[in-house]
């Protein structure tokens, strides 16, 4: 049942309702129809509660809700498979943040490969990754490699950053956001020096969307 139908039904009952406050008044005599009336305006004040609560219900439903979204965009999963890729070219036991930053460049089309793009950045010109312990030991005995300490806080330093943004879900953006900050990514001189900056990075995200 949609907004629609609780709609119609509310129309339905309060006319329903008027009907009878209207007959009421004039089947009773003056006392009996002010305690009638007095009741009928209590049941017409809970029912109109009743169907305003079952609309919006009904409202939220429909509506996308915010609980159910993915916490983390297709893009940014994306960038991490191929993150996952790069730290298995490397032969390194663990992804970095380097390995984080060259998932995002070869995430094409995506906000922050646009924003590094313009900033000049290649592949080929990036640092080679250092090796990092991973962040939690008992992820490395399921086949899957694990985050190191760099990329594990820059991930969720990249959820801060959606939440303060006012965004529902983490983006590539996001991500470069946490790789530019000096106390959480060994990367973030290198695309200081490349002129990237908080700002730029959230303007440029503002503007294409993502």
């Amino acid at each position: 049942m949609d907004a629609e139908y609780w709609k119609k039904l509310s129309i339905g009952a309060l006319l329903l309702l008027g009907a009878l406050l209207v007959i009421t008044g004039l089947s009773f005599d003056a006392p009996e129809a002010d305690d009638m009336l007095l009741m009928m305006v209590g049941v017409t004040v809970g029912m109109i509660i009743l169907m305003v609560l079952l609309m919006v219900q009904a409202l939220n439903k429909r509506r996308p809700g915010l609980e159910h979204a993915s916490p983390i965009s297709d893009e940014v999963i994306g960038a991490m498979f191929l993150a996952r890729e790069e730290t298995e070219t490397s032969g390194h036991a663990a992804i970095t943040d380097l390995h984080l930053l060259r998932g995002l460049m070869r995430t094409r089309g995506c906000a922050a490969e646009m924003a590094l793009s313009r900033a000049g950045m290649r592949l080929e010109e990036l640092p080679e990754a250092i090796p990092q312990a991973a962040a939690n030991l008992a992820d490395t005995g399921d086949g899957q490699l694990p985050l190191s300490v760099t990329a594990q806080a820059c991930l969720m330093v990249a959820r801060d950053e959606a939440r303060n943004l006012g965004d529902v879900q983490v983006r590539t953006g996001h991500v470069l956001l946490a790789l530019l900050r000096p106390d959480v990514s060994m990367v973030a001189p290198f695309l200081h020096e490349a002129g990237l900056d908080r700002e730029g990075v959230v303007a440029f995200m503002i503007t294409s969307g993502g």
